[in-house]
């Protein structure tokens, strides 16, 4: 008598994640693709999207670029105080300087709330800051990002780990939110709204 129910319970999962899409439209549910009736496509990750609560996360909205990483930071207007940092400390020629990097980018809105600094003056006052900013937020020659996983890792220069993971509500960097991704020739800028290490 079990294995009937566990059959039958089978052929009713069947029945609602292949055959009725392919008939049918729920009422007020909009139509997915693959013939998905709850508004998200079928993955790997999640076979039943939006079946029994469950949603997939979010895909990376990553920006291709043809200029390097550095100029791209540079013509980036909210990461003016970043920009300086990386130049002050000489690292704008290690960007420049054949090796791929990921950079964690925080804006300067982020930099001023959680670092307490209002210039770029206070910046050049406190070495120690700059350098653990920096040391923190470059991954030097990392692994693709693999759109497959919902988190992974990356070791900064100081040996820190970066944990990136990916929800239904967005994608964040050690907690801190990713704004947005640029993929350069040289490398990968996520822009950040907030440091992803002290």
């Amino acid at each position: 008598m079990d294995r009937l129910k566990r059959i039958m319970l089978l052929l009713i999962i069947f029945i609602m994640a292949f055959v009725l899409p392919a008939h049918a439209q729920f009422p007020g549910e909009p139509m997915g693709p693959f013939g998905s009736p709850f508004g998200e496509p079928m993955s790997p990750l999640n076979p039943f999207p939006g079946l029994f609560g469950l949603s997939s996360p979010v895909e990376y909205n990553i920006v291709n670029s043809d200029k390097d990483l550095m100029a791209v930071i540079d013509s980036t207007g909210e990461l003016s105080l970043f920009s300086h940092i990386l130049k002050n400390a000489g690292y704008d020629r290690k960007l420049s300087g054949g090796d791929y990097y990921m950079v964690f980018a925080p804006t300067d809105k982020a930099i001023k709330r959680d670092m307490s600094v209002r210039n770029v003056q206070a910046l050049n006052d406190n070495y120690d800051l700059v350098q653990g900013l920096i040391d923190n937020c470059l991954v030097r020659d990392p692994p693709d990002l693999d759109a497959r996983m919902t988190q992974q890792s990356f070791r900064a220069l100081n040996g820190k780990k970066i944990n990136i993971r990916r929800e239904k509500e967005g994608v964040t960097a050690n907690g801190a939110d990713i704004l947005k991704i640029v993929k350069t020739p040289d490398g990968m800028l996520f822009i950040t709204d907030g440091a992803v290490g002290a």
